[in-house]
């Protein structure tokens, strides 16, 4: 909890930390999760809970900081303070699980990258989900910078905006996995990727704001549903003792996927928003080929 100017360099080391035990977590836990039982809704249960939860956390410190409870003005320490308890009590509840059994056995990567590469279906998904997030981070990894600048929301506007719709999304998410999961997958995936891909492509082509601003909140809107559909079969495919590697690997790639897709959205930014929706669409398109 640091206020001093001088203590910047201490706060940017926090953040990195921060950032790197985030990812440990993900891909040290998430795996026993996926262990403990594999099921394709269950999966996408717990996203659901992860994307809900954050929202809300963000919401409830959007509306706190800067106001005085009682005594206490909320300010990002007391922020931090509550973090830190949650933290807690999630550690409590995490020692506290039953009859998990992780194996014991080390698996090495070059087994596991063998193991993947036999199964022509995860290659598939793996390339999948790079260009997915290649595609994904083209055109909205600057979202904030398009609303603002492009679509002239001012700031506030545009956080209110992205946090209004990412809770929407969520109940959206939520609603898609109990009462509309269309049989067929391929209307599933394009329910979510294809209509995403065709607004994105109208908007690049009539170069109207309004059209990108219903393509931005299309995106965001469906962007939590049906990953129980895109996700869940092909990691519950793998087998347990492979899936603390796997997930490793598979975030790896995710990272660079999204990588270059930001990479990509500063390039076409320069351009204007509609040619970050563009190559979006085209690399959607080609992902879809």
């Amino acid at each position: 909890m640091l206020n001093h100017s001088g203590d910047n360099i201490l706060i940017n080391l926090f953040i990195i930390l921060d950032t790197i035990c985030q990812n440990i977590i993900i891909i040290s836990i998430y795996p026993f999760i996926v262990s403990i039982k594999k099921d394709d809704k269950l999966y996408s249960k717990r996203k659901l809970v992860e994307y809900l939860f954050s929202d809300i956390g963000i919401l409830v410190g959007g509306i706190l900081i800067g106001r005085t409870i009682g005594n206490i003005l909320v300010d990002y320490n007391i922020c931090l303070l509550v973090s830190v308890i949650f933290l807690i009590l999630a550690f409590i509840v995490v020692i506290n699980i039953k009859n998990i059994k992780a194996s014991k056995e080390k698996v090495e990567l070059k087994k596991t990258i063998q193991y993947i590469i036999k199964d022509k279906i995860i290659v598939l998904y793996i390339l999948d989900y790079m260009i997915s997030n290649i595609a994904m981070n083209t055109g909205l990894g600057l979202k904030m910078l398009m609303l603002t600048n492009g679509l002239n929301f001012s700031a506030g506007e545009a956080t209110n905006f992205l946090l209004a719709v990412g809770l929407i999304a969520d109940v959206i998410g939520i609603m898609a996995l109990k009462y509309f999961t269309p049989k067929n997958d391929y209307l599933t995936l394009t329910i979510k990727f294809g209509i995403r891909m065709v607004l994105y492509w109208i908007a690049y082509t009539s170069n109207d704001l309004t059209i990108c601003l219903i393509a931005i909140t299309w995106s965001i809107l469906i962007s939590t549903a049906y990953e129980n559909i895109t996700d869940a079969p092909y990691i519950n495919r793998i087998k347990n003792e492979y899936q603390m590697v796997f997930t490793n690997v598979r975030y790896t790639v995710g990272l660079v996927g999204t990588s270059i897709g930001l990479y990509f959205a500063g390039i076409m930014y320069n351009y204007g928003i509609t040619f970050n929706l563009g190559l979006s669409a085209f690399l959607y398109y080609s992902n879809f080929c």
